[in-house]
């Protein structure tokens, strides 16, 4: 992988759970406008002013969110409410939480890590981008000079050796802990050994790093680099502007949680169980489940033990509940003939490709105006049929994080939507100064 580095990260003044809980904050692109103001409300030294200011009226090119979190992270480090760690560290992260039922353990490493170009080295994308948040973060970068969150990367190791160093160092107490709005226990722990640190280069040094969330902020910090080199900047690769503050985890960690994203489709009234198994028959053979057996969680377990590709759905004319399976994967190869083998066996690719964009705007009258929304939980996506009015919803199971390597790995992107990894860093724990 590229190369990976400790560093001595700006981090908040205290170790209080309580201080950390009214200071830190979701990811940026996570906060809702809503949420947005009640973290303003918090605490007047929220991490939001930094990551998302509020424009305000009479903003200009000079004068704006993006500077105003530049001076309030000065005045912050001025005051002592942001401070330097001393010494080079790697900071080790743990995270405790449940999903439906279950609980996780997930476990990784914040560190710098060198930026490469894509193509040229061992760090692979999985999603397209878009010019707008691109450019957002890259203006906030500018002002501040700094990551002021993490990027998410997984990396293959089979038997977890890389996590087992850090426990076997030993663990002292946190440089900060709490529990967070979602209930997601949070611990950050310092490790400044340079023999943990050696080893833990040495055992990374041939890993690949796949980009699990945070393809925007390592895009802009790409642009960012280029833009100090073309100033005349010498951006070695020792250079802070070289790489980027990255959490580390083992695509092979038990507490790894991928969710999937389940489709909600609205507006097309006519999109009813008789119209969807019209629509699709020629591609899918169709189970019926009735009942307690057309439930959230019923679904699931029928989604998990079905053979072949396989998709729950609910439609808003029935209390019925369906299981589609793809009758001849081979039918991929004609709707995706652009893309590898390993691409055109991702099930979302199957429902986009197959479903949403063939069988569907064939057959149901009005398909082109189709609202979709996504959610990450099969109960949330019932509710969404059968008590918001939603016209139909597509169930997926989660995606195995080897098929996000192997579509990596070939140069491709997934489709729009396909994996969700739970829970997100929380924003406000490290800061990673880029001057």
């Amino acid at each position: 992988m590229a190369t990976l580095r400790p560093f001595r990260a700006l981090r908040y003044n205290t170790r209080d759970p309580l201080s950390v809980a009214l200071v830190t904050a979701p990811p940026y692109d996570c906060i809702t406008p809503d949420e947005q103001d009640e973290l303003y409300r918090t605490h007047p030294h929220n991490i939001v002013r930094l990551i998302l200011g509020k424009e305000q009226a009479g903003d200009t090119d000079r004068h704006n969110k993006y500077t105003r979190a530049a001076a309030l992270m000065a005045k912050w480090k001025k005051a002592s409410i942001l401070v330097r760690d001393q010494a080079p560290t790697l900071y080790f992260y743990q995270q405790e939480f449940e999903v439906e039922g279950k609980s996780y353990l997930r476990e990784g490493f914040l560190a710098r890590v060198g930026l490469e170009e894509f193509g040229t080295g061992k760090i692979f994308p999985h999603e397209e981008t878009m010019p707008g948040p691109k450019e957002d973060r890259l203006k906030l970068m500018r002002a501040t000079h700094a990551n002021t969150e993490p990027i998410f990367g997984i990396f293959p190791d089979a038997t977890n050796a890389v996590t087992a160093l850090f426990h076997e160092m030993g663990l002292c107490e946190p440089l900060a802990q709490t529990v967070d709005g979602s209930g997601v226990v949070q611990r950050l722990y310092g490790c400044a050994d340079p023999r943990l640190i050696a080893r833990v280069v040495e055992a990374m040094a041939e890993k690949p790093l796949f980009i699990a969330d945070g393809h925007h902020r390592y895009e802009t910090a790409l642009a960012y680099r280029r833009e100090l080199e073309a100033a005349g900047q010498k951006i070695g690769p020792d250079h802070p502007a070289s790489s980027i503050l990255m959490l580390c985890v083992s695509m092979h960690h038990p507490g790894l949680a991928v969710l999937p994203t389940h489709r909600i489709l609205s507006g097309v009234r006519g999109l009813t169980a008789e119209a969807l198994r019209k629509a699709t028959e020629e591609h899918f053979t169709w189970k019926e489940l009735i009942g307690a057996e057309a439930t959230s969680p019923r679904v699931d377990q029928h989604l998990r033990e079905a053979h072949g590709h396989a998709f729950g759905v609910w439609t808003h004319d029935t209390s019925k509940a369906f299981i589609l399976t793809l009758k001849d994967p081979k039918i991929m190869d004609q709707f995706a003939a652009d893309h590898s083998k390993a691409w055109r066996r991702l099930e979302v690719a199957i429902l986009e490709r197959v479903i949403l964009q063939h069988d569907l705007p064939k057959s149901v009258p009005g398909f082109d105006q189709v609202k979709r929304r996504y959610v990450h939980l099969a109960q949330q996506a019932f509710d969404a049929v059968h008590e918001e009015g939603a016209d139909a919803a597509f169930v997926l199971r989660p995606l195995p994080v080897q098929s996000l390597q192997d579509v990596a790995q070939e140069g491709e992107r997934m489709p729009a939507k396909s994996t969700y990894f739970y829970p997100k860093a929380l924003s406000g724990l490290v800061i990673n100064p880029l001057d």
